[in-house]
């Protein structure tokens, strides 16, 4: 299992924490922009996947906020070092 600190990364500015996941079975990926608590993604976006290459599920919170981005196919569509920093779940 990768360690945790390597799976999150910091935006351009430095200051809101980013982690990624990724599980090699379900080959899905998932972004989280911010911490999640059980059930607080209330609202999920399915997106097109032509223009994805893939699937790609925003979830958003009761109040319309981006909490994370779910990328299913992800060995197809994300780079392969993303892939390998990602906490393994």
């Amino acid at each position: 299992m990768t360690d945790v600190r390597q799976a999150v990364h910091w935006d351009a500015c430095g200051s809101v924490p980013v982690r990624v996941t990724y599980d090699p079975e379900a080959d899905a990926a998932m972004i989280y922009l911010t911490t999640l608590g059980l059930g607080e993604a209330a609202v999920q976006h399915l997106c097109d996947d032509e223009v994805a290459a893939g699937y790609v599920i925003l979830d958003f919170s009761t109040e319309g906020r981006l909490l994370g981005v779910e990328v299913l196919n992800a060995s197809k569509t994300r780079p392969p070092e993303v892939l390998a920093r990602a906490e393994r779940i």
